[in-house]
């Protein structure tokens, strides 16, 4: 068994409620878990922070209301993420009856379709897998570029990357369920 005085730790689990980072960023509820990591002391007692000597896996899971996936949506995590593929509106993005959520967006890379389109999100029925009807559509091509958006989206909070994997619709709550790699912890002074 490893003490924390070798660097080695079992297992970090960080929880929260009603979450907002100084960008708002925001969530109603906040799960991260990893498994077993070594921390690298030397770093540590440099006072350089906490940086492990290898990334750390595990899952994360975040709660959004309708105003979190709003803040989401348009955050510039996001914005970056989508690299010039959509443009999102967070005035009405919502949960919708335990079904599906609502967003509405912009697809750039359509020179002939620069108009918003209302988008439906579901959950997938496979690990991993969204599905998506733009304007009531399922199989056109702004859909399948809004399903592919979000199932290889990639969110890194300073050294912690978040990739989708599920997600769940409870009552007015998406719960969206992660994949978390953690190549070092943010700082207390986040900047996202």
């Amino acid at each position: 068994m490893e003490t924390a005085l070798s660097g080695g730790v079992r297992s970090v689990r960080i929880t929260g409620r009603r979450w907002a980072s100084p960008r708002n960023l925001t969530c109603d509820g906040i799960e991260f878990v990893v498994g077993a990591c070594r921390i690298d002391l030397s770093a540590a007692l440099a006072m350089r922070g906490i940086v492990l000597e290898r990334p750390a896996t595990g899952t994360a899971r975040l709660s959004f209301d309708s105003s979190d996936f709003g803040n989401f949506l348009t955050h510039p995590l996001t914005r970056e993420a989508a690299r010039g593929r959509f443009a999102f509106d967070n005035t009405d993005a919502r949960v919708v009856d335990s079904d599906h959520l609502e967003l509405t967006a912009t697809w750039l890379e359509d020179e002939n379709a620069k108009s918003p389109q209302r988008f439906a999100l579901r959950p997938g029925s496979t690990v991993g897998s969204v599905d998506v009807d733009a304007d009531g559509v399922v199989d056109s091509a702004s859909s399948r570029a809004m399903k592919r958006f979000f199932e290889t989206l990639v969110v890194d909070l300073e050294g912690t990357e978040l990739r989708y994997k599920s997600m769940r619709i409870d009552g007015e709550t998406v719960e969206f369920e992660l994949d978390l790699t953690v190549n070092r912890f943010p700082s207390p002074n986040v900047r996202f």
